[in-house]
């Protein structure tokens, strides 16, 4: 029966037309795609035609050698005059493989590839062996979307010319300033820049471009550079990330910038603390001070624990208020040596009509370090009341507040089968969550957004939602238009 069902889903499927049966494939990874041949005389050359030709190594179960004679055997039989996306991903890469590789590409370019994905991985930056690219992978007249991983972007002689890339993202990357500068001239139509774990890139000079969005994160340099310089006069949207520690960012005329997003990481506080006066810490307060234009701020747990390590130890004096901003992103693991964090970010941020909080997961050590330890003990309630006079005056504004992932992700393991932790931690979110209705005076919400995939499936998880519902609907508000929604 199942043989005689299985049999009539293919023949369903091929009584449909070639081009939608082609369609389909196109989806597959190439490795699917051929093997879909076998299924009936009707399938035999349907993968021929296909226009997207996916191959992933990590997938196949195959060492790199037979992978390569793979791809190169499709490639040589595959019919279609022109498709549409090349996706290649390769675990690391041996020279001797350069000449195949060249060989796949031209057929990319050669077959108008307009979304193009070349992924060489390594287990690390220092080891990586990048590929060159020849000059005739520069010259792409049909190039939409364009991702490289493991490559060495040498000198070029002549002029880039991607008139159509709207989207690059670049990881693992060696290249030069002028380089970069070729490929930014090539690339009129560019919106979207991303560079991640890059290297010898010492400006990213984007006057006279129209791209929008950019994300940079861990750009490294030779030792004695001071930090990348970024020139980002028509850019809406910033995110930066990485280890500030080993890396720095100069932000000039950042005067459209709408949106930013930092996201560095920091090991050892109290190294950093004393480093060079507090040099990681100064890194920060500058970056932040740079994206005041923006109107939306999103900032990491780890750079809200830099801030409350700084507001803590009064190392140094706060960033520069921000009138311009109307929206702050915080993430917090909800540990009371963030409040100071929070209230700093909040205090530079004045004109605000929207906070949102997401609640995340503590991942690794608290930076809060024997330094920090003795300012932490303070009582996480008189805190919150000590600092609710001064935020209502100051934060008049305030229209909205949202809390994301309420009741976080801890509760996927020890959490579910602890009651008295669960307990705590939900007193926890109901105690910020009060703090605002009772503080803001012009707060007209209070939306409260829960996973309910991994919260409601228990019944301990429902209960405290029925008892946080009772708590904050009886409970007094500065703004008598205040609402709380749960979603």
């Amino acid at each position: 029966m199942s043989a005689t069902r299985s049999q009539s889903s293919v023949d369903g499927l091929s009584s449909l037309p070639d081009a939608l049966l082609i369609y389909i494939l196109s989806f597959l990874t190439a490795k699917d795609a051929v093997k879909s041949s076998v299924l009936s005389k009707r399938w035999n050359n349907l993968w021929l035609q296909i226009s997207s030709l996916l191959f992933s190594h990590a997938d196949s179960g195959c060492s790199l050698d037979t992978f390569a004679a793979f791809v190169t055997q499709v490639l040589i039989f595959h019919e279609a005059p022109k498709i549409r996306r090349f996706h290649l991903q390769m675990e690391g890469y041996q020279e001797h493989l350069a000449p195949a590789v060249d060989e796949w590409l031209r057929f990319a370019i050669t077959r108008q590839a307009e979304d193009l994905n070349l992924e060489f991985n390594a287990s690390s930056h220092q080891n990586t062996q990048h590929l060159s690219l020849h000059e005739f992978f520069y010259n792409n007249q049909s190039l939409r979307l364009l991702s490289l991983q493991g490559f060495r972007l040498c000198h070029t002689d002549g002029a880039v010319c991607w008139p159509c890339l709207t989207r690059l993202c670049l990881t693992h990357i060696e290249m030069e300033d002028e380089q970069m500068r070729k490929i930014l001239c090539g690339s009129p139509s560019l919106l979207d820049l991303e560079i991640v774990n890059c290297q010898g890139l010492l400006s990213l000079n984007l006057t006279g471009m129209n791209v929008k969005n950019v994300s940079v994160g861990l750009v490294w340099q030779e030792e004695g550079v001071s930090g990348l310089k970024l020139l980002i006069p028509k850019v809406v949207s910033l995110s930066l990330s990485g280890d500030l520690e080993i890396e720095d960012y100069f932000i000039e005329d950042a005067t459209s910038l709408e949106r930013a997003e930092i996201g560095f990481e920091l090991e050892n506080c109290n190294e950093c603390v004393h480093r060079g006066e507090g040099q990681i810490f100064k890194r920060l307060r500058r970056i932040v001070e740079s994206l005041n234009h923006a109107k939306v701020l999103s900032v990491k747990s780890t750079c809200v624990e830099m801030f409350s390590v700084c507001e803590m130890l009064t190392l140094f004096p706060p960033p520069a208020i921000s009138h311009k901003r109307k929206c702050l992103i915080l993430e917090t693991t909800q540990k009371k040596h963030e409040l100071p964090g929070i209230f700093q970010l909040l205090r530079r941020s004045p004109e605000i009509e929207k906070l949102t909080i997401k609640t995340c997961e503590a991942l690794g050590a608290d930076l809060c370090d024997d330094e920090c330890k003795p300012k932490c003990r303070f009582n996480r309630a008189l805190y919150l009341e000590y600092m609710g006079e001064s935020f209502s005056k100051l934060h008049q504004n305030l229209k909205t507040v949202e809390f994301h992932s309420f009741l976080r992700q801890d509760l996927d393991s020890e959490f579910r089968e602890d009651d008295e932790k669960l307990q705590r931690l939900s007193e926890k979110e109901v105690e910020v969550i009060n703090f605002f209705l009772k503080n803001a005076q012009g707060l007209e919400e209070a939306v409260i957004c829960v996973n309910k995939e991994k919260n409601m499936g228990d019944p301990k998880p429902q209960e405290l939602m029925c008892n946080m519902f009772e708590n904050l609907s009886t409970s007094s508000r500065a703004s008598p238009d205040a609402r709380v929604l749960f979603l």
